[in-house]
């Protein structure tokens, strides 16, 4: 969601020659999958392109070839800088840490299991994030 979400609004902004997103996870367990259903359906529903979204693995490349690795939760940011290749230091911070600072949770959650408006609510932490991170970075 995060991936698109980014993506849309660089090309918004006019900034997709210099910006791009690239998700990964940090396990394997859908490697080639599309995105949840109910991922899609809130994309579609907010006028956001979910083209192309397909699940990989975090590599050890991805260190190197962004400038930039952001994490949905503390635990997968444990995981990303247990994978940093050797000798590379370079911060890993939380996607919610580019939040405005509204009253957001530092982790987003995963809301697969969730019932409810668990996606919808996701999109909302994501909407306010990707606007920071897009701020952060579009220099």
């Amino acid at each position: 969601m995060a991936e698109a979400m980014f993506r849309h609004k660089v090309k918004n902004r006019g900034l997709a020659d210099r910006m791009m997103a690239d998700s990964a996870g940090t396990h394997g367990y859908h490697i080639g999958a599309r995105a949840d259903p109910r991922t899609l359906q809130t994309l579609r529903k907010k006028g956001v392109d979910e083209t192309g979204l397909t699940a990989r693995s975090l590599s050890g490349d991805d260190y190197t070839r962004f400038d930039v690795l952001v994490a949905m939760n503390r635990t997968h940011q444990s995981y990303m800088k247990g994978m940093m290749p050797m000798g590379l230091e370079r911060p890993i911070p939380l996607m919610m840490d580019f939040a405005s600072g509204a009253d957001w949770p530092s982790d987003v959650p995963d809301p697969y299991y969730g019932a409810g408006d668990g996606f919808n609510h996701v999109y909302r932490m994501l909407d306010d994030a990707t606007d920071g991170l897009i701020e952060a970075y579009k220099n």
